[in-house]
């Protein structure tokens, strides 16, 4: 059995190191300032391999090359062991015994077929990754700072994440948590599939170099700073709560070639990752890694600037120091915002700071580490180096390329580089002065949208759907679905400040409730299908947001957060002939309701709360006594909307924060609920739902493209429809 790669002992200095914590003394001596180390004079590599590439004109003919390659390879009794279809006519060369590396190379340098060859260098990490109880940091003020109105996660070691509120996530989160349909790649030494806060944002892992031991949690690390699952209530969270991290070895805690990493490039590049972590690099000038980068321009390669304390535009550095307009160079900050110690800089050519000391992630989850100073904990550790700085730019550009997926890889990096933190510790140590800004980054590219209010819709029975909908003239307009296809709609009139709210109380029969423009509630209904509507009535009320409503025979409810934040509410047992007046069933309201009817005499009311959770109480003798609030939790992008479909079964549907749709659903009344489920899509408002026959249940959005989206299901949800165009008002 070949074994396991290890440090070579007769070669000279380390080249590349994976860039953690417990940082080991320089190796690299100074050079002058050029973009290229061009000596390699302290550089580790393999003894008994090369990279060599083949000029483009003779690797542009498929059997002209395979002359070239086999008749050089042949004349030193050498064997090719790789080809790259990313870069062609690059390949690994496996030298005979006695032959040495200089020798290999001048033989392959004389041949006038060969663009270039080069050793192929090897990548070390430093020593440890742990940091000694006494230093790791109580960052309690960053929390305390934190207010309750933006999205944060319930992840229990999320106050000890110190970075988060340094970088402004939490702003960047208000617009999206991530997506699975991002694939980020990491390019380190694998990560931990069984850890219970990685597993449901891990892609299956790629070994790009099998001889490995696979004897590192470093991978493990920074994938967990690029997405650990977010307010899953385990452990930490990630910069991206959802989204598809493609693990992807190409080195171990002994040492990697150039030649895995770039084999695991080329993987990533073609299986959907378009940004790609690096906590890696060194003194060793690649041409190999350069063209590499070149011949992927729809990836985004983010790099560690490296942990020598040294100047990367004297010393350079790579990747990070390559210049391609596809690489963002990060160096580490403390939690003062400056330089950390051991991390590299450049005014030229390192780009940014982000968060590197102190940081708390994943580590394999059957070892321990430290969290906040206390040894011993399962699965997490905290860690230093621009290793860990790197994911945070990483998945930041993750959260660009989920709120804007059209968006090119020129465009990530300046969303990212263009609206940093100036930051006065980094002012002529890194080319923009500032540090990262997860907010600023994410607000410079999310769509300005047309100010636009969620449907609402209702069923009068089994085979009827009813749609209203504020238009573009800000009245009230109704269409319905005749089964097989939508009306024409019809203008209600009014004048609209808020989404509407619609029930159905009886075949036939239906009203609808709107904020007006003096933002009291005003109503109107009809008996007849909608054939005749009654005209706008007046209900009074200083309303705060759009209306619920929820009805059972001739009784209705009609909710509404007031001015003062808390929901408010008023009935009638006979179809509105009288109403009861205002009635406060306090809490603070982040959002308007959402209300629903499972039975006689039984309704529940659902809001958004102050934390952005989702919120309900209920009752079950018609409002003459309430519940009180009772937490769903979730991290809600807009109000919720919420359905019976059947005696003590009820939906509830919101706009998550990766503005998928989200539900969950309960067939006790809420004794227990199922938890949270996807449905996909992209929403800009609230969502809408309505059940017109037991287990059946519509649910309608707003889309990205300003368009209303439907699905539903017959069966109480096992399956849905899928997104179904319903066309506009």
């Amino acid at each position: 059995m070949k074994n396991a790669r290890s440090k070579p002992s007769k070669l000279l200095a380390v080249v590349v190191v994976l860039v953690i914590a417990s940082i080991a003394a320089s190796t690299v001596t100074s050079l002058a300032a050029q973009p290229k180390n061009t000596s390699n004079k302290e550089a580790n590599y393999a003894p008994d391999q090369i990279l060599v590439r083949f000029k483009p004109s003779i690797a542009a003919n498929a059997a002209v090359y395979k002359l070239a390659s086999d008749a050089a390879s042949a004349s030193i009794n050498a064997t090719v062991i790789k080809q790259y279809s990313v870069v062609p006519g690059l390949e690994v060369v496996k030298l005979p015994s006695g032959l040495s590396v200089t020798d290999a190379i001048t033989h392959y340098q004389t041949n006038g077929n060969v663009a270039y060859a080069e050793p192929d260098y090897i990548a070390t990490p430093a020593a440890t990754a742990t940091l000694p109880a006494s230093s790791v940091m109580n960052d309690s003020g960053y929390t305390a700072a934190i207010t309750p109105d933006i999205a944060l996660p319930n992840d229990p070691y999320y106050q000890y994440q110190w970075a988060f509120p340094d970088m402004n996530a939490s702003g960047a989160w208000n617009k999206t948590t991530g997506s699975t349909s991002t694939i980020i790649a990491d390019v380190d030494t694998g990560a931990d599939a069984t850890h219970p806060d990685l597993a449901a944002n891990l892609l299956p892992q790629y070994n790009a170099a099998p001889e490995l031991v696979m004897d590192s949690m470093h991978g493990t690390h920074t994938a967990g700073i690029i997405g650990a699952v977010g307010n899953n209530s385990i452990g930490i969270t990630g910069t991206n709560w959802r989204t598809s991290i493609l693990p992807v070895v190409a080195l171990n805690a002994t040492g990697g070639y150039y030649s895995d990493i770039i084999s695991a490039w080329q993987y990533a590049a073609s299986n959907g990752a378009t940004i790609i972590n690096n906590s890696f690099g060194g003194t060793g000038y690649s041409q190999a890694m350069n063209d590499t980068i070149n011949a992927c321009p729809q990836c985004l390669f983010v790099c560690a600037a490296g942990n020598n304390a040294s100047n990367n535009d004297v010393s350079p550095f790579y990747p990070a120091s390559l210049r391609d307009p596809n690489i963002i160079s990060v160096a580490a900050i403390n939690s003062d915002d400056s330089l950390a110690s051991f991390s590299n800089y450049g005014a030229t050519t390192v780009n940014l700071g982000a968060p590197g000391v102190g940081i708390l992630s994943t580590i394999w989850w059957n070892t321990t580490g430290t969290v906040n100073g206390v040894s011993g904990v399962k699965g997490y550790d905290t860690w230093d180096g621009t290793s860990m700085a790197t994911p945070y730019v990483t998945g930041v550009a993750g959260l660009i390329k989920t709120v804007n997926p059209s968006l090119s890889v020129a465009q990530i990096r300046n969303a990212i580089l263009n609206n940093v933190d100036p930051d006065s510790y980094l002012s002529g140590l890194v080319s923009t002065g500032g540090k990262l800004d997860a907010a600023k980054a994410v607000d410079s590219v999310t769509a300005t949208l047309t100010p636009t209010l969620s449907p609402a819709v209702t069923a009068q029975n089994a085979n009827s759907l009813d749609l209203f909908m504020r238009g573009s003239d800000g009245a009230l307009w109704y269409k319905y679905w005749t089964g097989t296809t939508w009306t024409a709609s019809t203008s209600l009139g009014g004048v609209l400040t808020s989404a509407p709210a619609a029930t159905s109380p009886a075949n036939g029969a239906m009203d609808v409730f709107v904020r007006g423009s003096d933002n009291a509630l005003w109503w109107q209904n009809t008996t007849d299908n909608g054939t005749t509507w009654s005209g706008w009535k007046g209900l009074g009320g200083v309303l705060g947001s759009a209306p619920a409503v929820t009805s059972s025979g001739s009784a209705m409810s009609v909710f509404v957060r007031g001015t003062d934040g808390a929901l408010w509410w008023q009935n009638t047992t006979n179809s509105g002939t009288t109403w009861s007046g205002w009635k406060s069933l306090s809490g603070v309201l982040g959002s308007a309701p959402a209300a629903t009817s499972s039975g006689s005499g039984a309704m529940a009311v659902f809001v958004q709360g102050s934390d952005n959770g989702l919120w309900w109480q209920n009752t079950a003798n018609s409002g003459t006594t309430w519940s009180g609030w009772k937490g769903l939790g979730g991290v809600l992008g807009s109000a919720p909307a919420a359905t019976s479909s059947g005696s003590g079964a009820m939906a509830v549907f919101v706009h998550g924060r990766d503005n998928g749709l989200w539900w969950q659903n309960t067939a006790n009344s809420g004794t227990t609920w199922s938890g949270w489920k996807g449905l996909g899509g992209v929403l800009i408002t609230s969502p809408a739902a309505t059940s017109p026959a037991n287990g059946a249940m519509d649910v309608f959005v707003l889309g990205s493209d300003n368009g209303l989206w439907w699905q539903n299901t017959a069966n109480s949800g096992t399956m849905w429809s899928g997104w179904t165009y319903a066309d506009g008002i």
